[in-house]
């Protein structure tokens, strides 16, 4: 009877123990499934851990990228700004460059006016001038000439004597004959309206016989004579000596004659004429027909068989003299 009891639960505990043997099996096999999906999954972790490092790394450089991204930001603004400036300098420079441009402009303007104005008076200069050329050419009639030189003759008187003289300049430098202010150092001029006015001795030449002496003033309205030149004139041409002849009171004394000659007196070039020449003539000049200088009056020969040669140092070997003293 125990036995037919004990069959059935042996059988039912190798039911039992195959049963749980396959459950052990099976429990095993989805342990190992289990084991291999964690390893996996692991394996999966640590990619993963890879893949999250590269990713930070990259994140670092995006956020680095990013710094040096604001900081060209920056350094463009400043950039900018910069510009900014510049063309804000640029435009006052600008303005600065109009407002001188204007400025030329209006200069210009005033320039060409001021060369216009030149120009008119050029066109009348050079009318004058083509005037004063003909008047040049052409030879005066006696009292034309008279009227014309008249202003520009003087009377020299010193302590010792007198004679005439030859306005040269503006302000008051006078051509005379050294022996008309010999061994004075002072003089009195009378003009041609009257006035008086002292002068002193500014330069000799003794040998040519030659002087100029400089009224004490600062005036610079004087009427000075037009200096010719002796070597153009010719012998044969009408010429007229003036001075103050004798000292007599009045007006000068003019008188008329030709150009006699040139001629060698005791060494020295003279303009030889026949003009009357008197003591007081001395220093005077001796004009050509077109009221030129042409020579200064210094004496005459006299002697029982001798007239009318007088002599006049040719006036341009007196400019030698005047150049270095005249101012």
């Amino acid at each position: 009877m125990r036995k037919l009891i004990l069959v059935p639960i042996i059988a039912v505990l190798a039911v039992s123990i195959a049963a749980n043997s396959v459950l052990l099996m099976q429990q095993n096999s989805k342990l190992g499934e289990i084991n291999t999906g964690i390893g996996s999954l692991e394996t999966k972790s640590t990619s993963l851990r890879g893949d999250l490092s590269v990713l930070r790394g990259n994140v670092s450089n995006l956020q680095g990228g990013y710094s040096n991204l604001q900081d060209g930001v920056s350094n463009l603004q400043g950039n900018v700004a910069n510009l900014q400036n510049s063309y804000t300098g640029l435009q006052a420079s600008l303005a600065t460059v109009q407002g001188n441009v204007t400025g030329l402009q209006g200069r210009l303007t005033d320039l060409q006016g001021q060369i216009s104005t030149i120009q008119t008076g050029l066109t009348k200069a050079n009318a004058d001038l083509a005037t004063i050329q003909a008047t040049a050419n052409k030879s005066l009639s006696q009292t034309d000439l008279v009227r014309l030189v008249e202003p520009v003759i003087v009377y020299i008187e010193t302590t010792l004597g007198s004679g005439t003289g030859i306005m040269l300049s503006n302000n008051g430098y006078i051509l005379t004959a050294n022996h008309v202010v010999d061994n004075v150092t002072a003089a009195t001029i009378t003009l041609s309206n009257g006035e008086r006015i002292a002068a002193t001795i500014a330069a000799r030449d003794t040998n040519r016989d030659i002087a100029i002496v400089k009224m004490t003033t600062n005036r610079t309205d004087f009427t000075s004579a037009v200096i010719g030149s002796s070597g153009n004139s010719s012998v044969g041409e009408s010429v007229m000596a003036s001075g103050f002849a004798l000292g007599l009171e009045g007006k000068t004394t003019y008188t008329m004659g030709i150009f006699s000659a040139f001629r060698v007196y005791d060494g020295w070039n003279y303009i030889q004429t026949d003009a009357p020449i008197n003591p007081g003539n001395s220093g005077g000049p001796l004009f050509n027909m077109k009221g030129q200088v042409i020579g200064v009056n210094v004496g005459k020969l006299v002697g029982d068989y001798v007239e009318s040669i007088g002599l006049a140092v040719p006036i341009d070997e007196c400019k030698a003299l005047i150049q270095s003293t005249v101012k």
